[in-house]
């Protein structure tokens, strides 16, 4: 199910000229990376992951809730637009995690990303086997090259409500207040 929600981010993503990174979360989940340029305040960004997670939901509302509270989710993938805000981190790509297999955060090339991926087939074992076969790691050309310009956050502004709106059941939870930065010395 994972799989099938990402196949159409990276769908949206390309419909409106979004170059995306995918990879796995070292668990069962996958995170996606949008190399914006610096081009966008966090609040456009965040207004941007809404918009990609909600046009996912759209499609994929069947497998797919943007509920945060865990046990209103069921069986759903979480499309967790809110984890870019302050205080919040991913985990870092061909990081292990402390879970039975040893997983490992692998980025990927979007065409293995499909239902029938298994993010936990990533492991320390498998992960150093498959860079060796690519010889480099997929989200490298994301992180080397500047983003163009985008001109997404006056339509995303104007397309939003319509999409908080179309989703009918879905949570309408506003995101967490952003805590105060602390006062430099």
């Amino acid at each position: 199910a994972v799989g099938g929600c990402a196949e159409v981010w990276d769908r949206v993503c390309e419909a409106v000229g979004l170059q995306s990174y995918v990879k796995t979360a070292g668990n069962d989940g996958l995170d996606s990376m949008l190399p914006l340029g610096r081009q966008c305040t966090d609040e456009q960004s965040r207004m941007l992951g809404e918009l990609l997670a909600r046009c996912v939901l759209r499609e994929r509302g069947e497998i797919a809730t943007i509920t945060r509270h865990v046990t209103k989710r069921g069986d759903k993938v979480y499309l967790d637009y809110l984890q870019k805000r302050h205080g919040q981190t991913i985990v870092t790509p061909f990081s292990v995690r402390p879970l039975p297999g040893a997983t490992v955060s692998m980025p990927l090339k979007w065409d293995e990303v499909d239902d029938t991926l298994d993010p936990k087939a990533f492991t320390i074992r498998t992960g150093i086997e498959r860079m060796e076969r690519l010889g480099t790691a997929p989200v490298l050309a994301g992180l080397e090259t500047k983003a163009g310009r985008y001109q997404l956050i006056g339509p995303t502004a104007r397309v939003m409500p319509r999409f908080r709106a179309s989703v009918p059941g879905e949570n309408q939870e506003p995101p967490p207040e952003t805590p105060p930065t602390p006062p430099t010395p």
